[in-house]
């Protein structure tokens, strides 16, 4: 029999009932068992280990590693990890991209891309664009976008991101606290607002959806659920309301069409091209029904896809929205140096962005609401028109109900 004694670990997390965290604890084993945890355990052992310098914690099984992260946030040690990573990559496989998944503030992610001499990351995931553009739909109110991307722009050049909507993995509403506070938005009770709504446990809510990890004690919980779900499809469906699924399908465009005009690569998530719903029969599988997030983690539906070549289909009016996604980014303006912007468009409801390379500007507008909205960008002179070539003055918009409107100035 061998047994191992770490003595005087500086904090040890037990996740028993009580989630206790012990502090100068001891831990025996016997053959690779725990079988004592205490304060200057009397047992002598094969192997003894100094953990004043440690934290220990269960090992667990596919915890898709974020329980050891948060406790390595931004961590000297891990920089140099990833940077080794990338000298590895690059000289065995150097077409491999090394994509991170860091979830913390904008001003903090920098140090992930490492710098142009000590590169580390090729890009990261864009979390916190993704919250933001739920969060504004539901609220129907762009000014915490347009604070994270005015954030995220203020970035060194080789940060780069992937933007996305939807995922394996659930919404986090982890909004920025101190802008919400200086907007007059209280956080505790907008984060709950949110993910109620995206249950569809608020009045006049069209989302369908579940929380997960709900945590009564805190008021903390995330959000789960399709792209189409969350956006009104299912719920129109359901109560066969052509207008509903009218709305519900702009609103699916629209996040969409904004997501893409973002600096960085843009991301579909599989299903999201054919409205795919949410896979609510999770929960007679005993192996799933513990896991909300399971909601939207169904098989890709076939059936459904074969109806994306059918002119006047749900999935066709998606499809060839997609399809508009690639043609958009086709223009010069979606080219690697080109200069991209926030600008103010004088309505919480609207978000302006503006892409500029050489002497051509493309300038997106995206209605968040559901009502006509009117927006005015100031100081973009010059003639703007429409694709099909209709003349729009920037400084007097109106938009339809959830519209994007994309205009240039050649």
């Amino acid at each position: 029999m061998s047994t191992l004694l770490i003595k005087n670990i500086h904090q040890l997390v037990t996740c028993d009932d009580e989630d206790r965290v012990l502090h100068n604890a001891d831990l025996y084993c016997e053959d690779g068992f725990i079988k004592a945890i205490g304060t200057a355990l009397d047992i002598s052992a094969d192997e003894v280990i100094d953990g004043s310098h440690m934290l220990c914690y269960p090992g667990l099984v596919n915890t898709h590693h974020h329980l050891y992260q948060v406790f390595s946030r931004n961590l000297p040690q891990v920089h140099t990890i990833v940077r080794m990573l990338r000298i590895v990559l690059e000289c065995v496989c150097p077409a491999v991209i090394l994509k991170g998944e860091v979830v913390m503030a904008p001003k903090e992610l920098a140090a992930y891309f490492g710098t142009p001499e000590k590169p580390e990351c090729h890009m990261l995931y864009n979390v916190s664009t993704m919250v933001n553009l739920w969060g504004a739909l539901a609220s129907r109110d762009t000014r915490l976008l347009k604070a994270q991307l005015d954030a995220l722009h203020a970035l060194p050049d080789n940060c780069w991101f992937v933007n996305y909507l939807r995922c394996h993995d659930d919404i986090g509403w982890g909004l920025d606290e101190a802008v919400e506070n200086r907007l007059g938005i209280d956080p505790q009770k907008h984060k709950e607002y949110l993910y109620h709504f995206y249950e569809g446990n608020f009045p006049g809510s069209w989302a369908k959806g579940e929380l997960y990890n709900y945590d009564p004690a805190t008021g903390d919980a995330r959000s789960c659920g399709t792209t189409a779900s969350l956006c009104g499809v299912e719920q129109a469906l359901e109560k066969d309301d052509k207008i509903a699924l009218d709305y519900a399908v702009k609103r699916d465009l629209l996040l969409h069409t904004a997501m893409a005009f973002l600096q960085g690569f843009p991301m579909l998530n599989c299903g999201d091209e054919i409205a795919q719903l949410n896979g609510w029969d999770y929960k007679n599988d005993p192996d799933r029904v513990e896991d909300s997030r399971n909601l939207h983690r169904s098989k890709f539906n076939w059936e459904d896809a074969k109806q994306r070549t059918r002119k006047g289909t749900l999935q066709n009016q998606l499809w060839q929205g997609m399809e508009q996604l690639r043609q958009m980014r086709a223009d010069p303006c979606f080219a690697p140096d080109a200069w991209v912007t926030t600008w103010d468009s004088h309505n919480p409801g609207v978000l302006a962005l503006v892409r500029k390379r050489g002497e051509e500007t493309l300038v997106g507008l995206f209605n968040f609401t559901e009502y006509p909205a009117g927006a005015s960008l100031d100081a973009l002179g010059g003639e703007y028109h429409t694709p099909e070539g209709t003349s729009v003055w920037l400084a007097d918009v109106e938009l339809e109900p959830y519209q994007s409107l994309l205009v240039k100035n050649k």
